[in-house]
């Protein structure tokens, strides 16, 4: 009598399983693999030369001055670019003088003896700010 319950159980929990299968929660955002950004890219720069790389060109077009080449330039011409910005009335011209900032302190890291983590912190928070330097200097173009 037992074999038989044990039997009867195990075919009822197969059919339950089979006809309400476990639903999984989806993915979180934190596990679900990412799709590149419209513009390509993967993942933010992390370092001052990977900024320089992506922003040289328009922060020179912006500036009027010759592609920025080290980490002083670069915030040298995103203040210029702030600036400049500001004055025509585009918005988010305030964030790339915050980039700047943090890429100053990131400087500051480096020449401090920090860690190449404690400067990537500034670095990764100033690319987040520069995401939409490119729109910012097509706006800026289109009004010359």
């Amino acid at each position: 009598m037992v074999a038989l319950r044990q039997h009867r159980a195990a075919r009822h929990d197969d059919h339950r399983r089979r006809a309400h299968p476990v639903r999984r929660p989806p993915a979180s955002a934190a596990t679900r693999s990412r799709s590149p950004r419209p513009d390509g890219d993967h993942a933010p720069p992390t370092s001052i030369a990977e900024l320089l790389a992506r922003h040289a060109t328009d922060l020179a077009h912006l500036t009027d001055e010759v592609l920025a080449t080290t980490g002083a330039d670069l915030i040298d011409q995103l203040r210029e670019a702030e600036e400049r910005l500001d004055r025509v009335g585009i918005s988010g011209a305030d964030d790339l003088g915050t980039a700047a900032g943090l890429l100053d302190q990131a400087l500051d890291v480096e020449l401090d003896g920090g860690t190449q983590l404690e400067q990537r912190v500034f670095v990764v928070r100033a690319a987040g700010l520069l995401r939409e330097l490119a729109d910012m200097t097509a706006e800026y173009r289109a009004m010359a």
